[in-house]
C-alpha cells in the first residue's frame, strides 16, 4: 500500500471539519500524505462541545471498523506545500481500553515516500474535550496545530432507516467526571462518566502495545518468532505472563543492566517527555522483546541533567538505564544482548519519542541527576489491564486420549497394568502346579484305593472259592 492509496478527505456525511497546520510541507519530489482515522460512529452526539452521548464500544478493535469497510471513519489526503490539510470525520464513538473510557479521538499518521506503514503507530493524535480539541503528538510531529474545528457544512445526510453496521456499543457516556484522574467504570454498567482532561491517564501505551492486543484475541504473545499472536507457545518457548518467552535456564535469578547517554533537543517544549508513562512503558515492552523475555522482568530508569556545552545551549543529556532480573540468561551472554538494544539514533528516537542527536554506551548513570524517573512492575500503571486479559496454558489437545489420559498417565498405567499381569501370571502359575499336584496325589490315592478293594476282594473269591472246594 503506497501513501496515496485511497485518497479522500472523508466520508461524505461526515459531522466535524477540521483544518490543521504545522503539518511537514509537501512538494513534488517528496510529497507527504496524511492517513487519519477515527472509531466508527453510532448515535449522534456533539462532539466539538461535549463527550456527553458518545456511545462506548467493549474495545478498541470492536470500535474501529477496517478501512475497506462502508462505515470507515477517515480518510487519506495530500499536505499542502505551506503544511496545511483538511479532514472530515463522523461524531466517533469511543472505547474500554480495560477499565478506561478511551477519549473520542481521531488518529494522525503522516507517509512520505520511504517510510514503511506496517505497525507505525500514529503521529498525533487529536481528542475532543469539553468545548475544545486539541493535539498530543510525538517528537517528530510536535508542530502539528488545530486552526479551525466546526460542523461540516456540505454534510449529506443518509436514510434515515439505515442501521449502523458491525458489534453493538455496550455503554453511553451520560456525564464528564471532573477530577483529574481517569474514572474507573465496570463492563457491566449501561452509562457511564469520562474523564476528558488534558492530563488523564495516557492510554497510547495499551492501544499500541502488541502484548495487549493480542490478549484482547485472547492469544499469546510469542517473543521467540515473527508471528506474535499465537494460540500456543512453540516448542522451544515458554509461557510466562501471558508471553512465549526463553526458557528458564538458571536456578537464581541473574541480574542484567545497560546504560545510556544519550544527547537530545527538546526545541521550545519544557519537558522533553510530555508522556512519560507511555515512554516507559513502551521502553519495558522494547527491552522484554530485544531478550525475548516477559516485560515484568524488565525495569527501566531515565534521568536528566543539562549539558555543560555552551554552544548547544538547547540539548539535554538523558541518561536511559535498563535493568533485567531473570532466570532465562546467563550473565555475560544476557549483557552482551541487552548492550546490542540501542543500535543507533533512530532507534533510541523511536524508543524514547524524542529527538535524539548523539548516543553513548556508560558503565553507569553518573551522580547527580536532577530528575529520575523509574518504572518497574510495581509502579506500572498499565500492568492491571495485561494481569486481568492474559491468557492461561492450556494442555494441548493431542497430548490427551479421549480428553482425559496424557502419554504419560497412560505409560504409568499399562507398566502398572504389565507389573500387574505379571504378578498374576506368577500366581496362576504356582496355582496351576499346586492343583496339578493335589490332582496327582487325588489320583494316586484312588488308584491305591482301587488296589486294596481289588485285592480285598481278590482274597475274598478266593475263600468263597476254598469254601467250596472243601
Amino acid at each position: 500500500m503506497t501513501c496515496a492509496h485511497r485518497e479522500s478527505p472523508g466520508p461524505a456525511d461526515a459531522d466535524v471539519e477540521i483544518h490543521l497546520a504545522g503539518l511537514p510541507e509537501s512538494n513534488q519530489s517528496n510529497p507527504v500524505y496524511l492517513h487519519f482515522w477515527a472509531p466508527r460512529k453510532y448515535s449522534q452526539y456533539k462532539p466539538l462541545e461535549s463527550p456527553v452521548g458518545c456511545m462506548v464500544y467493549r474495545d478498541m478493535l470492536e470500535a474501529h471498523p477496517k478501512y475497506w469497510d462502508s462505515d470507515f471513519n477517515g480518510g487519506n489526503v495530500k499536505v499542502s506545500g505551506s503544511g496545511k490539510a483538511v479532514i472530515r470525520v463522523r461524531a466517533p464513538s469511543t472505547y474500554f481500553v480495560w477499565r478506561y473510557i478511551a477519549i473520542p479521538q481521531i488518529r494522525l499518521r503522516l507517509c512520505h515516500p520511504g517510510v514503511r506503514l506496517h505497525y507505525k503507530p500514529p503521529d498525533a493524535t487529536i481528542y475532543f474535550g469539553v468545548n475544545g480539541t486539541w493535539v498530543t503528538s510525538d517528537s517528530k510531529a510536535h508542530s502539528i496545530q488545530v486552526s479551525t474545528a466546526a460542523p461540516y457544512a456540505d454534510r449529506q445526510v443518509k436514510q434515515l432507516d439505515e442501521e449502523p453496521q458491525g458489534p453493538k456499543p455496550v455503554a453511553r457516556v451520560v456525564g464528564v467526571f471532573p477530577i483529574t484522574a481517569t474514572t474507573i467504570i465496570p463492563l457491566s454498567d449501561r452509562e457511564a462518566l469520562i474523564n476528558a482532561s488534558r492530563d488523564a491517564l495516557s492510554l497510547a501505551a495499551l492501544e499500541y502495545s502488541p502484548v495487549y492486543t493480542c490478549f484482547l484475541l485472547g492469544l499469546f504473545y510469542d517473543h521467540t518468532s515473527e508471528a506474535e499472536c499465537v494460540e500456543q507457545c512453540p516448542a522451544n518457548s515458554e509461557p510466562a505472563y501471558g508471553q512465549c518467552s526463553r526458557a528458564a535456564s538458571e536456578a537464581t535469578d541473574t541480574s542484567i543492566m545497560a546504560v545510556w547517554k544519550l544527547e537530545v533537543s527538546c526545541g521550545s517544549r519544557v519537558w522533553c517527555l510530555p508522556d512519560s508513562n507511555r515512554t516507559l512503558h513502551m521502553a519495558r515492552l522494547a527491552v522484554a522483546s530485544h531478550l525475548a523475555i516477559p516485560f515484568q522482568e524488565v525495569q527501566v530508569r531515565i534521568s536528566f541533567t543539562k549539558t555543560s556545552s555552551r554552544r548547544l545551549l538547547d540539548l539535554t543529556n538523558i541518561y536511559f538505564k535498563a535493568m533485567v532480573n531473570t532466570r532465562r540468561l546467563k550473565q555475560a551472554h544476557g549483557a552482551r544482548l541487552l548492550g546490542m538494544l540501542i543500535a543507533n539514533v533512530e532507534f533510541a528516537r523511536e524508543l524514547l519519542d524524542v529527538d535524539v542527536r548523539r548516543i553513548e554506551i556508560l558503565g553507569d548513570v553518573p551522580a547527580g541527576q536532577q530528575r529520575i524517573m523509574e518504572m518497574n512492575e510495581l509502579n506500572d500503571p498499565y500492568s492491571p489491564a495485561y494481569q486481568e486479559l492474559r491468557p492461561i496454558p492450556k494442555e494441548k489437545s493431542s497430548d490427551k486420549i479421549f480428553g482425559i489420559f496424557t502419554p504419560g498417565l497412560l505409560f504409568g498405567i499399562s507398566g502398572g497394568f504389565v507389573v500387574f499381569a505379571s504378578i498374576l501370571g506368577i500366581l496362576f502359575f504356582f496355582w496351576r502346579r499346586k492343583k496339578a499336584r493335589q490332582a496327582h496325589e487325588a489320583r494316586a490315592q484312588e488308584r491305591s484305593q482301587q488296589n486294596k478293594n481289588s485285592i480285598e476282594e481278590n482274597g475274598k473269591e478266593a475263600e468263597e472259592a476254598d469254601v467250596q472246594i472243601f
